[in-house]
């Protein structure tokens, strides 16, 4: 009863036989339907498989043997295996229902044999089971329940009864009936049977239309909403009293309501849509909400013509049941449960006749009952698991920036799939889409990964599109955050030389430092040799002697780049200077001298006077001088600082240094001091 959207279903009665029977019995005979059968691969049946009817109308359900060959090479069940096969009904019509869970999805022949207990009649028929791969969810980890029953009313609690699944259904929910109470809930469920709604037009605050007044009323397509539901189309309301046969005389005693007193059907189609909504007030405006699952007691479901609840996620199928077939008149209840929330939206197709038709103003009868050909179906008691917020994922990123992570997440029904199972594409929502990368995901089920730029920020309602190699494809919706980009940064960076010759040296490979903000690039440039890349500190390359420049500019990381560089002019000079030429006058010094020399270029002096004592001498003082290139005189005294030259023999050592640092050789000259 479970498929996926798009597969056909068949049903092909191979064979009618009556097996051979004692002559008392002779007009005994069993006539077998089979009844199409659809579901997931893995997930587990419980569905109708056949009906049967009895000639002889005196056995009841107990009293039949049955066999369900499934098609699979799986073992034969029998009714003596129950509830693999189980037989209801009465009055010498019954179904035949059965449990199995098909490990692989494909077409399979059903062969379904009834005897009677005594051996004397036996009938058997074949029927097709279309079992489709397992959808794919918004969430890991999700499992499915199928409840179907048939038969009896509203208090009956026999197994397979239509009232006992409802009533397992509900149980499978868990919780309280929360009925029309506004807003979510934690868990329970929300009932609606119909009852007590007014037929003359009155109801849902006026928004109801009386079809025939007293005997049918429309419902809004938001007359349910306070209960989560939000109809796509309206549809009708009868008694149990009239049946719908004020619109259609021939539906007469075919809707007997489960739970009295009313009961409900499409108009002009014999479907019926529900989109899962938070429960609220009629005026409000309609929140999608997803569910755990939806179920619905339908009447007068007859053999051959399936009534069906398709269940959705969007408009990805997650999944359709199918509601057992029986007796005219009699209850019979379908519904799913999964075990998350992933239902966003439901499909009822009502067996394959409309009751009535209605323009707004005037009724026109529908069908005339002959199934399998016609099968008019009304349903009553519609069970919804509390509405709850539908699965998201909300990632956030920085505009201008790329972000790179994790847009959604899926499940998928199968077992051992990969991530090279499935392809995805990315709408990121500013109008760009690329493809996503798919990774199974830490706990179970799989991600979609992208890389995107955003120009601006905002609020994108990203979606995400996963096909699976079967070409099932599943919408997922996903928010992105976008901050702001940052301002852009026009303005250039300034660069600094922080260390350096600025004048002469003799270091041919000078050493540069320099600065400017934080993440900026440098480059470097030495006299003509134009800039490349460089870092601080810069040392240069071995430089002749002469004067050169060293310059150095700064890019931020916006590729802003400073306009005016920082430079640094400076002279290599490797040559020492010297000194000749030295003359002191007069001869003899009496407190004051002069003493001439000769520079070849500017130098600091160092004048040092030394005693002469027989072959020795002695440093008394000394003192510096500034020296200029060429012949100059420098003036000096007897009292050098705190000495003072005693009469006798001495001679001034003159030791020259230049601007870049080089000492040249000393030189001296005698003189004497007298008294």
């Amino acid at each position: 009863m479970l498929w996926r959207r798009g597969v056909a279903l068949t049903v092909t009665v191979l064979a009618l036989s009556v097996i051979g029977a004692p002559s008392a019995m002779a007009t005994e005979t069993i006539a077998v339907t089979g009844t199409a059968v659809s579901g997931t691969e893995g997930t587990t049946l419980s569905t109708q498989v056949a009906s049967f009817v009895d000639s002889v109308a005196d056995d009841t359900a107990s009293g039949y043997g049955v066999s369900i060959n499934w098609g699979d090479g799986t073992p034969v069940t029998t009714q003596a295996t129950t509830p693999s096969s189980t037989v209801s009904g009465g009055s010498g019509s019954f179904t035949v229902g059965g449990t199995h869970t098909y490990a692989k999805d494909g077409t399979f022949q059903l062969t379904i044999v009834i005897t009677d207990a005594a051996g004397s009649a036996s009938g058997s028929a074949n029927a097709t089971a279309t079992i489709s791969e397992p959808p794919l969810y918004p969430v890991a980890g999700v499992t499915t329940f199928a409840f179907t029953g048939q038969g009896g009313n509203n208090t009956s609690v026999t197994p397979g009864s239509a009232n006992a699944a409802e009533s397992a259904f509900e149980a499978g929910i868990g919780g309280a009936n929360n009925g029309a109470a506004a807003g979510e809930h934690a868990g329970g469920f929300r009932s609606v049977n119909w009852d007590g709604v007014a037929l003359d037009g009155t109801a849902f605050g006026g928004t109801s239309k009386a079809i025939s007044s007293g005997n049918v009323a429309t419902v809004p397509v938001n007359g349910w909403q306070p209960r989560g539901l939000d109809l796509e189309s309206a549809v009708a309301i009868t008694s149990t009293s009239n049946s719908f046969s004020s619109v259609n005389a021939n539906a007469a005693g075919l809707f007997p309501a489960f739970s009295p007193t009313q009961d409900w059907a499409p108009f002009n189609v014999h479907h019926a849509a529900y989109d899962v909504v938070t429960p609220s007030a009629m005026s409000s405006t309609p929140v999608g909400q997803a569910t755990l699952g939806l179920g619905v007691t339908f009447l007068n479901v007859r053999p051959g013509a399936p009534t069906t609840i398709e269940y959705f996620f969007g408009s990805h199928s997650l999944g359709k049941i199918t509601a057992p077939s029986g007796a005219a008149g009699q209850a019979s209840f379908a519904g799913m449960l999964f075990s998350k929330p992933v239902v966003t939206r439901v499909e009822i197709t009502l067996g394959n006749a409309l009751i009535f038709s209605f323009d707004g103003t005037n009724h026109t009868p529908g069908a005339t009952e002959n199934p399998p050909t016609t099968n008019m179906v009304a349903a009553d008691d519609v069970v919804l698991a509390e509405p709850a917020p539908i699965a998201t994922t909300t990632f956030s990123a920085s505009g201008g920036s790329p972000f790179d992570g994790v847009v959604a997440s899926f499940g998928d029904g199968s077992t051992g799939t990969t991530p090279s199972d499935f392809s995805a594409t990315i709408d990121w929502g500013d109008g760009s889409q690329s493809l996503g990368t798919v990774a199974a995901a830490s706990g179970g089920g799989f991600t979609v990964s992208g890389v995107h730029t955003y120009a601006a920020g905002g609020t994108f309602p990203a979606t995400v599109e996963v096909r699976d190699d079967g070409l099932s494809a599943l919408t997922l919706d996903s928010t992105a955050v976008v901050s702001a980009p940052p301002t852009p940064d026009t303005t250039p960076p300034d660069t600094a030389l922080t260390a350096g010759p600025t004048g002469p040296t003799k270091d041919t490979t000078p050493t540069f430092t320099f600065s400017s903000e934080v993440g900026a690039s440098f480059a470097c440039a030495v006299d003509t040799s134009g800039f490349a890349p460089c870092v601080s500190p810069f040392t240069a390359p071995g430089l002749a002697d002469g004067p050169h420049t060293f310059s150095v500019r700064a890019s931020d990381p916006s590729g802003n780049v400073d306009a005016t560089p920082a430079t640094a002019g400076f002279t290599i000079d490797t040559k020492p200077p010297s000194v000749s030429g030295l003359k002191v006058t007069p001869k003899r010094v009496h407190k004051k001298g002069k003493l001439r020399l000769h520079l070849s270029e500017d130098a600091a002096l160092v004048l040092r006077f030394d005693r002469l004592v027989g072959k020795k001498a002695h440093a008394v003082a000394t003192s510096a001088a500034a020296g200029k290139a060429g012949t100059s005189t420098l003036a000096f005294s007897t009292h050098i600082g705190k000495k003072t030259l005693a009469p006798g023999a001495y001679r001034i050592v003159v030791t020259p240094t230049d601007a870049a640092g080089n000492r040249g050789a000393a030189r001296s000259v005698r003189f004497s001091v007298g008294r």
